[in-house]
Formats: structure tokens, sequence, C-alpha cells
């Protein structure tokens, strides 16, 4: 969402902003944020980014 290139709570944020109207995206960031791919930027996509997340950090914790 943020061109990081990281999965974190800075996406989360900025789709959570989005969907409650704070916020205006630009294309590229819609894209990005519909994480599920259906059509759709809604909750759906934020708890897909937050399995995604923990996934990661569950893989980094069980390599270290």
């Amino acid at each position: 969402f943020n061109h990081d290139g990281v999965s974190n709570i800075l996406d989360i944020v900025g789709i959570t902003n989005y969907i409650t109207g704070i916020n205006i995206i630009t294309e590229f960031q819609k894209c990005a944020s519909d994480v599920n791919n259906d059509i759709y930027i809604d909750v759906l996509d934020i708890v897909t980014l937050l399995t995604i997340i923990l996934e990661d950090e569950w893989l980094v914790n069980l390599v270290l």
C-alpha cells in the first residue's frame, strides 16, 4: 500500500483510512490494497493482510 515493499501495520492503517473515508488513494494503492482480489477494498482485505503479516512473523521467529 505504501510502496515500501513490506507488509506491516502501516499498510493496515492506510487501508483502514481509505475504507473509512479519511484518505484518497492512487490506482496503484487500490490494486495493492485488494489483497484477496475480489475487486473491493474492505475488511476482508485487512484480515487477509493481517494473516499474511502474522504468518511472516511466525516464520521469522521459527527460523531464529
